[in-house]
Formats: C-alpha cells, sequence, structure tokens
C-alpha cells in the first residue's frame, strides 16, 4: 500500500494481493509499466515477469523489480528474462518515483520513433492528423510481438507469423495494408528503434545493445542503424 500510496495521486494505480492476480490485472489493464516483487504469494515475479514477456498483449510494458533480494544472481536473473529496471529494499521513494517517470518517458519515445520509421500508411477512413498518431492495434500487436523476441538473432516471419497465429501470407497483406515496409523489413525496423531508444538512454555499449536487439556483431548493426537513419550510433544521440 505504500508503494501505491506514493503514485496514485499523479498516476492511476492497479493493485495486486498475489503474483498471479498480478499478472491477470496486467493483461486486463495493460498499465504503462509494472513494479514487481520477486517473492509473492501464489506465483513468484520471476515467474510472472516471463509470462508477461511472453504474452503479445504485455511483452512491451516496461517491469521494474522492487525487492529486497539482493544478490548478484537475482539481478541477473531479472536481467535475463527482461526485466527493465531493479531496485533494492529498503529504498528512497523518490529515486523510485524517478526511476517510474524515466522508464514511461523511455517507453513514450520509443513509440514516437517507431510511427517515424514504420513508414505507416494512414488509414483513408481516419481523419487526417498531424502525423503524431500511434500505430494502430496490429501494428501494436507486431511490435509487441518483435520486442518480445528481440534478443533472438534467428527471429524470422515464420516465427513472427507463428506468435500472431496466422500464415506468412495473411501476415503479408495485413503489413502491406499499414506500411511501405515488407515483413523482414519491420522486424528489423523494430531492431533499429529499440537500438535508438538505447542508444539515447546512454547507458550501454554499442556490443550491448547489439546484442540486447539481437545483433552478434556491432558492424552489422552500425551499417543497418545508418541506413535507417542515415547517421551512426555514435552520431545519432548528437543529432537527437
Amino acid at each position: 500500500h505504500y508503494v501505491c500510496s506514493l503514485f496514485c495521486k499523479d498516476y492511476a494505480v492497479y493493485e495486486a494481493a498475489n503474483g498471479e492476480e498480478g499478472v491477470d490485472v496486467a493483461i486486463s489493464k495493460i498499465p504503462d509499466l509494472i513494479i514487481s516483487d520477486i517473492m509473492m504469494p501464489v506465483k513468484g515475479g520471476f515467474t510472472c515477469c516471463r509470462e508477461l514477456r511472453e504474452q503479445p498483449r504485455t511483452a512491451h510494458i516496461p517491469i521494474l523489480m522492487l525487492t529486497a533480494k539482493a544478490e548478484d544472481a537475482d539481478v541477473l536473473q531479472a536481467s535475463k528474462i527482461g526485466v527493465d529496471d531493479y531496485m533494492m529494499k529498503p529504498f528512497n521513494p523518490e529515486v523510485l518515483k524517478a526511476k517510474v517517470r524515466n522508464l514511461i518517458l523511455q517507453r513514450e519515445r520509443l513509440k514516437r520513433i517507431y510511427t517515424k520509421t514504420l513508414m505507416l500508411k494512414q488509414q483513408e477512413s481516419e481523419p487526417e492528423t498531424d502525423g503524431n498518431n500511434a500505430p494502430d492495434d496490429f501494428i501494436q500487436q507486431i511490435i509487441h510481438v518483435i520486442e518480445a523476441n528481440l534478443a533472438n538473432e534467428n527471429f524470422n516471419v515464420k516465427m513472427l507469423a507463428d506468435q500472431l497465429n496466422m500464415s506468412q501470407p495473411t501476415l503479408y497483406r495485413k503489413i502491406k495494408q499499414r506500411s511501405e515496409l515488407a515483413a523482414i523489413d519491420m522486424i528489423r525496423s523494430v531492431r533499429m528503434g529499440k537500438a535508438a531508444s538505447l542508444i539515447m538512454e546512454n547507458r550501454y555499449s554499442i556490443q550491448e545493445i547489439a546484442e540486447m536487439v539481437g545483433y552478434s556483431d556491432t558492424r552489422t548493426l552500425r551499417k543497418h542503424f545508418t541506413e535507417q537513419f542515415g547517421v551512426s550510433p555514435s552520431k545519432y544521440m548528437e543529432k537527437e
């Protein structure tokens, strides 16, 4: 209840009594961010986070783990299953607020990058906009699935179609209706969009970023990044 009290004035906050209920709430409400402990009744934090990362509806949601478990093995395990940030108890409430705010801002920045780079078509049935409209639900679903598989360098169009429960021809057709990009190019664009967001965080080396977005070598990452954004990764932050 204390953690909720820190955020209820500025955010809509949903509480869960245990891990299993937390997963259900996340799938139902699709929050902007999830704060989870490791030790929870019914279902532990690692299991919850793994399930949320495997769900296309929740794979994109930033997860902050707030826990008394301070062992290096726990931090490493959290990183492996896709936890975005890790904070120990006891904690400074102002630091927690700052971390939450930053994670939400990072996600918003990533949305803007995707909207620019996925070359989305304006739907004829939609009114004219200023260009800042978010991708539609199907494109969001594609993004979420790709993000959930970013570290897998072998992730391909067939795997994307399988996880979306549709044939490859259907996937090609639905993407063509919405974007100038082919399916394989969309996978690359999401990888590059995430790389751009990570570069802006200024926390990781280019080698670490390459591994996080599914590249085994930095040379190919630099090539693809420059092709998409017109500048090298090292110049991108200066440009932005």
